[in-house]
């Protein structure tokens, strides 16, 4: 049985949810998100007002996303299941677009796009900025592979993928 889905309105951001295999996320117009199942065609609508969506963090797990407006300089934190929206502090770089991120936890690291500065944000709202130049180095260790560009910056990943979120 083929199922059929048609998607109208202003939609101009798509993603596969992460940790979904049925369902995507997209933009609502210009006030909210839309997560689609694309197996039931249920659509469920998460309503908030930022203006346009330059871009967006999805955690792995898929329960949150951070959507920013690079004009009007806003940022909101997005349960995509129970919770409510909120504003959180802008990074203090002008253009989120093509923005590297990472999360660790409820923790949300970002890389200004042009240059090394990051920032983190929690899930109360507070960013905080990590000044100086990261000094980046591979590190070998029994199997892993540690990447350290700040003191608060530091990922081991394995030889095998795994999920960090």
């Amino acid at each position: 049985m083929m199922t059929s889905l048609e998607l109208t309105g202003d939609i101009y951001r798509i993603q596969r949810r992460p940790g979904s295999r049925s369902q995507l996320v997209t933009n609502r117009g210009e006030d909210g998100l839309q997560i689609i199942d694309v197996h039931t065609c249920d659509i469920t609508t998460i309503a908030f007002s930022s203006g346009v969506i330059d871009s967006w963090c999805l955690r792995a797990d898929g329960r949150v996303a951070v959507v920013f407006n690079d004009d009007k300089r806003h940022a909101t934190w997005v349960p995509l299941g129970v919770g409510s929206c909120r504003s959180i502090e802008f990074p203090p770089w002008p253009i989120t677009q093509g923005m590297p991120y990472d999360w660790r936890g409820d923790t949300l690291w970002l890389k200004d796009p042009d240059t090394f500065a990051f920032a983190s944000v929690d899930a109360n709202g507070a960013l905080e900025v990590h000044e100086g130049t990261p000094c980046c180095r591979g590190i070998a260790s029994g199997g892993a592979r540690s990447i350290v560009c700040d003191a608060q910056m530091v990922g081991v990943f394995a030889s095998n993928p795994i999920e960090r979120g």
